[in-house]
């Protein structure tokens, strides 16, 4: 049996707590499990989720279905956050958020997946994803009452800027960045000399309007929805310099686990492993975005070899903080590992008319 298996049987044994009705309140009527996250859309916007939840309904013929809430804690800071309270006081049963909130929350088991400039590419991520690491990873989440059921791939998130592209250390010095609630993430921010500013969706689009901000870290895809505006706002993205995947998790409260048949068990398996395992084709088609951003005035730029070394210098502070946990410094070990055995994979294709080079 796979980890996700393993993860599954021994944590989801219901969504519902003993007594409570499902949404319909009658035997036979179908199982709903609510499902909080911050997205405006979850399923526009996520497409591993998605597939996720489409699954368990197929896979049950509609006798198990998920209720998306969207929209948890609107922008504010702490949306995440939220979510993550929602499940654990059980008023849902099941969140999504990314990983990098966790250590804000004092769970430090994830922050590997956050390490700057650690999973740097797709086949990396996928890798890790397929290996024993992010399971172990969502053991820790029982410290907040939660219990781990899987991660999904995510887009890779590359610096975008306002006024030139973030290349080496001297053009992050003294901007104000967006990024999203991470301890992990604002100590590599600030290693290179940049304010961490907490923002996403409207709130990050305030702060562009206004200055508030000068750069912020974002998925191609991700940018690519938000066309027309980011393309006049933010119109510079630097493509070979990869600060952290973008990487889903999916938790639920351990409360809500009643009791559910070893036949429910198997379609929530059967939907989140193949939902995992397509989450890696979902996020790798970066490359189909280029030709559209090129037309709308966005410019790909390359950090310089010199730029690039310079950057992991900046975060080898950021890496000492990080080894001081035992649990951290293995998962960054074990992640380095299978970097220095896997395919880096094909760079992106950017037309020579969008290339800025530093």
């Amino acid at each position: 049996m796979s980890w996700l298996g393993l993860a599954l049987v021994a944590c989801i044994c219901g969504c519902m707590a003993p007594g409570v009705p499902n949404k319909a309140g009658a035997i036979g009527e179908p199982v709903v499990f609510r499902l909080a996250n911050t997205s405006l859309d979850l399923l526009s916007q996520n497409r591993a989720a998605a597939d996720f939840i489409e699954r368990v309904s197929a896979l049950s013929a509609g006798q198990m279905r998920i209720e998306v809430i969207n929209s948890v804690g609107g922008f504010a800071p702490d949306n995440e956050a939220q979510v993550v309270q929602a499940v654990a006081s059980g008023r849902v049963d099941i969140g999504i958020t990314g990983a990098g909130v966790f250590d804000s929350m004092g769970v430090l088991g994830l922050r590997a997946l956050s390490a700057p400039m650690l999973i740097d590419g797709y086949p990396l991520q996928k890798a890790v994803i397929e290996s024993n690491l992010t399971r172990q990873m969502l053991e820790q989440l029982h410290s907040l009452n939660l219990s781990g059921l899987g991660v999904f791939a995510g887009a890779l998130h590359v610096p975008v800027a306002v006024q030139r592209p973030l290349l080496g250390p001297r053009d992050w010095r003294g901007i104000s960045f967006g990024t999203y609630r991470s301890e992990t993430q604002e100590q590599a921010i600030r290693a290179l000399g940049a304010v961490p500013v907490e923002a996403s969706g409207d709130l990050r689009r305030h702060y562009l309007d206004t200055g508030d901000i000068q750069g912020f870290e974002f998925g191609i895809r991700g940018y690519s929805l938000q066309e027309p505006y980011l393309s006049r706002a933010a119109p510079y993205i630097t493509a070979n310099v990869v600060l952290w995947p973008g990487v889903n998790v999916l938790f639920a409260n351990p409360v809500r686990l009643g009791s559910i048949s070893s036949q429910d068990r198997e379609w929530l398996q059967e939907a989140l492993s193949a939902a995992t395992r397509d989450s890696m084709g979902f996020v790798g088609d970066d490359g189909s975005y280029i030709e559209q951003e090129c037309a709308l005035g966005t410019r790909f730029a390359l950090a310089a070899p010199a730029d690039i070394a310079a950057l992991q210098t900046s975060f080898a502070i950021v890496y000492e903080w990080l080894d001081r946990d035992a649990r951290t410094k293995f998962f960054i070990d074990q992640i380095q590992a299978l970097k220095g055995s896997t395919s880096p994979g094909q760079p992106l294709a950017i037309p020579a008319s969008c290339l800025m080079r530093s």
